[in-house]
Order: structure tokens, then C-alpha cells, then sequence
């Protein structure tokens, strides 16, 4: 599983429980904002697993 999350802290730390679970999981930073954050994102999630069989997104900008 690819984790991403504009915090890095928080993308490690579920990562790490998918892993200790026995899983295998990735941490991403991406600020879904920016297009190349995401183009990375994407090229690393492919380089790790080989395709991406399922994907959900839930994410937001927020002007504060």
C-alpha cells in the first residue's frame, strides 16, 4: 500500500503499522496542490508495487 500525506510523520507512522501488521506499505509526502508532488508520488508508488490496482482519495485544500 502507498500512504501519502502532506505529513510526512503521519504517512511514516500508518506505513509502519501496515508493515508491522504484516503488510507491505510505503510512506509519500504530496501536496495534493501541487502537480509535481503528485507525478512523484505516482512514479514512486509504480517503481514499489508495479501497478496501482486500487485507488481512494479523499483529499482537501484548504484556504485558511
Amino acid at each position: 500500500m502507498a500512504v501519502w500525506d502532506i505529513d510526512q510523520g503521519g504517512a511514516d507512522a500508518v506505513a509502519l503499522e501496515i508493515r508491522d501488521a504484516g503488510g507491505d506499505a510505503i510512506a509519500c509526502t504530496v501536496d495534493v496542490s501541487r502537480s509535481a508532488a503528485i507525478h512523484n508520488a505516482t512514479a514512486e508508488t509504480l517503481a514499489s508495487f508495479g501497478s496501482i490496482d486500487i485507488l481512494v482519495h479523499k483529499a482537501s485544500i484548504h484556504d485558511d
